[in-house]
């Protein structure tokens, strides 16, 4: 397979600078494009050239959804970087930053969160929920140490809190 792959894509691969045909995000131009095509690496045009061979059209048309998914790696470069953006939600982001659907070379329209689901998969085996990848997380104590600033920041709250100790006095009889 990645030798069919390979013969399919074009003999010197170099993102281009300029915006792929027909990205469309709602009528407005999508400035995240550009930014996402220079973070390639061999792992994110692989999953172009398996959208170019499901979807038709060329591994250009599809590096930046797929580099949009893979930029955590730069935070952290194993798997977990996987946990931003690899999930249900993550998908639905891909379509919110890049539109709902992308029109590639050959003038198909293919949707957005079709390219999510199957790069998500390709990796995964499966698309989980961003609530399974938060339940593997072990909580450490410096996770819960949020700070009461709502007593600082809102007028409101700091005359609120009194008056509940007030009321929760009286109702227990103090």
């Amino acid at each position: 397979i990645h030798q069919r792959l390979l013969q399919s894509a074009p003999t010197a691969f170099s993102p281009r600078l300029e915006k792929p045909l027909g990205l469309r995000s709602s009528g407005r131009v999508n400035e995240n494009l550009e930014r996402h095509k220079n973070v390639t690496g061999p792992h994110c045009y692989h999953h172009a050239l398996s959208s170019a061979r499901k979807f038709g059209g060329t591994a250009d048309d599809y590096i930046a959804l797929h580099n949009w998914f893979d930029e955590s790696k730069c935070i952290t470069a194993d798997f977990r970087h996987r946990a931003l953006r690899h999930h249900a939600e993550g998908i639905f982001m891909l379509e919110r930053i890049f539109g709902t659907v992308i029109t590639v070379s050959t003038g198909r329209e293919v949707p957005v969160r079709q390219i999510g689901e199957q790069h998500v998969t390709e990796d995964l085996g499966f698309i989980p929920s961003f609530a399974d990848w938060v339940r593997c997380i072990r909580p450490e104590p410096w996770m819960q140490q949020a700070q009461p600033i709502h007593q600082i920041v809102d007028p409101f709250a700091a005359e609120a809190e009194p008056r509940r100790g007030v009321a929760r006095r009286q109702a227990d009889g103090g």
